[in-house]
């Protein structure tokens, strides 16, 4: 994706008067652009942080953020409830504010103060390495894929989707629209030419929903967790599905104190760290490397 193709895809979201500094940044390994209440925007570079441009107010800040839900609040109220709309080119602008609750759950936000710009960044080929790990001959095995926040696992994922579905049936559950982001009924990445989308679902509701009408031979899905996610994981293994997903952790050690549960499930574990803004492997373990108490 060019630095081109970005910046038209953020002025498609936002006019270019609100951020000027936009057409002289650099985007090479820019990650997100923060729009702050009071404050100047920040470029964030990786771990490197950049101030530009002059403070903005909060009314700029509530001006923004009508631009882009395209002065129709309502429209996009499924998404701001989650924190972030999806916009062309699969970037993802999130939202900080005053929440509101009904019932337990977020049914609003008003008052934005802050608004965060995240670049999505598409790399084919990234996850080459990795299909050695997932594959044993015409065999796939059930992976999980560990890493901290903002490691590359959701880029890592989607490169795993389209590779593997040259030769194989792929289901994406897709519950916050981050590995397909669709935007207007298109879908902005590849994921493959036989991959099948299930978007905006409770994972666990959307892995059953997958073996029963799209008999995929694959499941992939981002951020598992849940007693929902372990349950619903368990009937795909059950059906002879197999599954790839990830998890936030530094390490399995980590993940295996609280999701012995859940590790258990898999035939491989990855680790993931960042080098020059791309994913990369940090280690690999199969299932007997695990002990479990």
């Amino acid at each position: 994706m060019t630095s081109d193709k970005i910046r038209h895809d953020i002025l498609a979201s936002i006019p270019a008067s609100a951020i000027p500094f936009l057409k002289e940044i650099n985007f090479t390994d820019l990650r997100e652009i923060r729009l702050r209440a009071g404050r100047k925007a920040v470029l964030y570079y990786g771990k490197i942080a950049e101030p530009v441009g002059s403070a903005y107010s909060s009314s700029d800040i509530s001006e923004i953020f009508a631009s882009i839900c395209r002065n129709s609040v309502y429209a996009y109220l499924d998404e701001i409830k989650n924190g972030f709309i999806t916009i062309s080119g699969g970037h993802r602008i999130g939202f900080g504010g005053e929440c509101v609750m009904e019932n337990g759950k977020i049914s609003n936000i008003h008052n934005i103060c802050s608004i965060n710009i995240r670049l999505a960044r598409e790399f084919k080929g990234c996850a080459a390495p990795l299909i050695n790990h997932i594959k044993k001959g015409d065999m796939i095995k059930n992976t999980i894929l560990i890493a901290p926040p903002a490691s590359g696992k959701t880029t890592m994922l989607r490169d795993i989707a389209r590779m593997l579905s040259f030769r194989n049936k792929v289901t994406v559950i897709d519950e916050r629209s981050e590995l397909s982001a669709p935007f207007c009924g298109n879908i902005q990445f590849d994921l493959g030419p036989q991959t099948d989308i299930i978007s905006r679902v409770p994972k666990s509701h959307g892995i059953i929903m997958a073996l029963r009408a799209l008999s995929p031979d694959i499941i992939i899905t981002d951020e598992v967790g849940s007693q929902d996610d372990i349950f619903a994981l368990e009937q795909l293994l059950g059906a002879g599905c197999k599954i790839i997903t990830s998890i936030h952790g530094y390490s399995a050690e980590s993940i295996k104190k609280s999701k012995s549960q859940l590790l258990s499930l898999f035939d491989t574990i990855i680790e993931l760290t960042k080098k020059n803004g791309i994913p990369q492997i940090s280690r690999v373990l199969q299932a007997e490397d695990i002990t479990y108490d």
